[in-house]
């Protein structure tokens, strides 16, 4: 979805796993030739029966198929965590972490330039004593104070 701008397509809230509402919406928007189902990723649902059953993507497979034979050009788009909403959210964290590292490294640098900055600063100081010295002997070689 990245880079489409989402005000040129039609978004409908399928309410569950029914498709009474998209049924309802394509009567009324005769011009709309495809469907993209974008419903959740139950990876650890469950049957009546007990065995595992992914609702979301089930019904999107049914409706795929459903809405291919009236014509309509089909797709799923299945979200990486439950839904897209969790999606959104890992992507936000995972944003959050890597400005919060960049932030880590950039204040490492500017604290390791300062440290070498200190240890330069350390250096001149003696450098500055030893021509000190270097001056005071001078003058008391020459008499001068």
């Amino acid at each position: 979805m990245q880079g489409i701008d989402y005000r040129n397509d039609h978004r409908i809230s399928l309410g569950c796993l029914s498709d009474r509402a998209l049924e309802w919406y394509l009567k009324q928007r005769p011009e709309i030739k495809q469907i993209v189902f974008a419903l959740d990723n139950d990876i650890d649902g469950k049957a009546p029966d007990g065995s595992p059953c992914n609702h979301g993507q089930e019904a999107a497979k049914k409706f795929c198929e459903k809405y291919r034979e009236k014509g309509y050009d089909t797709a799923i788009q299945t979200p990486f965590a439950k839904d897209f909403n969790e999606d959104l959210l890992n992507i936000l964290k995972v944003q959050t972490a890597n400005k919060e590292s960049d932030r880590k490294t950039v204040q490492e640098d500017e604290d390791e330039d300062e440290n070498e900055d200190e240890d330069e600063d350390e250096d001149e100081d003696e450098c500055d004593d030893e021509d000190e010295d270097e001056d005071n002997r001078l003058k008391k070689l020459w008499g001068r104070r």
